[in-house]
């Protein structure tokens, strides 16, 4: 038996908790969901592609084994760590990526698929879960992969000690036990349709083996432990055993440059093969390269503006359409992002196979002025707190304020640095900003207002709402769960606290001579960060 960890309380503002330890103790949103983030650190704004997403491979050339593959990332600090399961921030998430691998992961097209597991179901009922590894799975130590790694893994995630990224999972398991060397029956206390996806949507339940020590990490993954200097650099060479295929990258070092301007001049000068992220202001300078590539992707990451829906003025949900309708999408996706992304509607997780994308919003001036009149706020003054999370968000905000003056309303911009922001008033604000990654509509929810959030900004605690959560939540059929998750989905959209204005895009720039990757990441992530094993030099 195992002690299950259970959720923050979801009607507390907080407690005091920096971000940092509120994700360090319950976030199943994957590393992006820090304030240095995957989507901060390692994504940027770039301009929208039309039409379907492809996985067609990226790079010309002849494909050739071996090299170093310098790439410089941002966001990195002394605090980084290569323990994949406690993932705060865009470098984390990449060394977890290269050393490490989970039972399932949700792709780049958003599609759950297995990793490390050859087998992930349930039971009728859902209230059992079995989980069977594949079959000679190797540890860089040469160790075989068995049930009793998975078992060792998810109870160190779920263990208080720990502060793992995923210990929310907990929550959910009763109990584990070994049915054969390579199955794991996990027992819940409830059912949980959903509880694969929970698993494997963010990157940050990685498996390690019985007796893991960080300090000297051995994982799956593609690439093995060299050496590492926290906020400084890390280096990993290849795996030949690796099961996905050895990769064809002899060593892989990875480059903390916290700065965009000194990444973008180190990938000009050739000191890096690639920049995780590059700045939109920068992309001409790229082009204007004959040896470099861009490398742009649609992303459901997203910049919402929060606000406190148990909170005066925005308490009433007059008040909360009123903003909503006042602004004009195109513009503050211009305005702020140089038309690199694409305009939402409030809504989270554009690219869930269960999103509703009928539901749509436009600003209607007219009607946010009867709206505000009607509750009595047509001379409304508020103050949005705002840091520059992702490049282009204070200027979100600034858009905002212009729009909302067109009906009246004042909107103080107030910008302050993002550590203060996610400090001990996170939660408490009453009018914000965050950043949040690609995730799958139900994993986001559960972090954000699901009714046991706890990234709890709007506070938005209708029993409707978390009635119908649990109930998508705890059926089998993906049908079923779509129309439920339409009626929550409609439920946001006419009555939630988000706003989210624009979606954008995730922008990387690399060496031409790079190849092996994706030309599409829905999740938003850096070229290949889920396939090192595939990027290689091309001849």
């Amino acid at each position: 038996m195992i002690s299950s960890v259970g959720p923050l309380d979801p009607h507390e503002p907080g407690d005091g908790l920096s971000r940092r330890e509120l994700l360090s103790r319950a976030a199943a949103g994957g590393f992006a969901l820090s304030a240095t983030g995957l989507l901060a650190a390692c994504g940027s704004s770039g301009k929208s592609s039309s039409g379907a997403s492809t996985s067609t491979p990226v790079g010309g050339g002849t494909p050739r084994k071996g090299g170093t593959l310098r790439m410089g990332i941002g966001g990195g600090g002394p605090a980084d760590s290569l323990d994949p399961q406690v993932v705060l921030d865009g470098p984390d998430g990449m060394y977890a990526f290269a050393m490490f691998d989970q039972l399932n992961l949700v792709d780049e097209q958003m599609v759950l698929g297995n990793r490390l597991a050859e087998e992930f179901s349930p039971n009728k009922d859902a209230t059992q879960w079995s989980v069977r590894v594949k079959q000679d799975v190797e540890f860089h130590n040469g160790k075989t992969l068995s049930a009793d790694d998975v078992i060792f893994s998810f109870a160190r995630m779920f263990s208080p000690k720990n502060h793992a990224t995923d210990a929310w999972i907990g929550a959910f398991v009763k109990s584990m036990k070994k049915l054969d060397p390579r199955t794991v029956r996990f027992e819940l206390n409830q059912p949980v349709g959903w509880f694969d996806l929970a698993v494997g949507d963010g990157g940050v339940t990685g498996i390690v083996p019985v007796g893991f020590d960080p300090k000297a990490p051995i994982g799956t993954g593609p690439f093995k432990y060299v050496s590492f200097t926290p906020g400084q650099e890390a280096v990993f060479e290849r795996f030949p055993n690796y099961w996905g295929g050895p990769a064809m990258l002899d060593q892989l070092t990875m480059t903390i440059i916290n700065d965009d301007t000194a990444r973008l001049n180190a990938l000009l000068s050739h000191q890096i093969d690639m920049s995780a992220s590059i700045l939109a202001s920068q992309v001409p300078q790229v082009k204007s390269v004959s040896t470099l590539q861009l490398y742009n992707t649609r992303s459901s990451g997203c910049n919402p503006i929060t606000m406190r829906v148990d909170k005066a003025p925005f308490s009433d949900v007059r008040v909360r359409q009123a903003i909503r309708l006042c602004i004009d999408r195109p513009q503050v996706l211009d305005a702020a992002f140089s038309g690199y992304g694409f305009v939402g509607s409030d809504l989270y997780s554009p690219f869930d196979p269960a999103f509703d994308s009928s539901l749509k919003r436009t600003q209607d001036l007219e009607q946010a002025k009867s709206l505000l009149k009607q509750a009595g706020q047509s001379d409304l003054k508020v103050q949005l707190v705002t840091a520059q999370l992702f490049p282009g968000l204070v200027q979100q905000c600034q858009v905002v304020a212009q729009n909302a003056s067109e009906i009246g309303a004042t909107i103080n911009v107030r910008v302050i640095d993002a550590a203060t922001l996610f400090g001990p008033n996170y939660l408490s604000w009453p009018f914000s900003v965050d950043i949040y990654p690609g995730l799958r509509y139900l994993t986001t929810s559960a972090l954000a207002d699901g009714p046991f959030a706890v990234i709890d900004e709007t506070h938005f605690h209708l029993p409707q709402y978390e009635t119908l959560w649990k109930q998508a939540s705890a059926t089998l059929d993906t049908g079923t769960r779509t129309q439920i998750l339409h009626e929550m989905q409609q439920i946001l959209f006419d009555q939630g606290g988000f706003v989210i204005p624009t979606y954008n895009n995730g922008i990387s720039s690399l060496s031409k001579s790079i190849g092996g990757f994706l030309a599409e990441d829905l999740r938003g992530y850096p070229p290949g960060a889920t396939r090192l094993n595939e990027l290689h030099f091309t001849a």
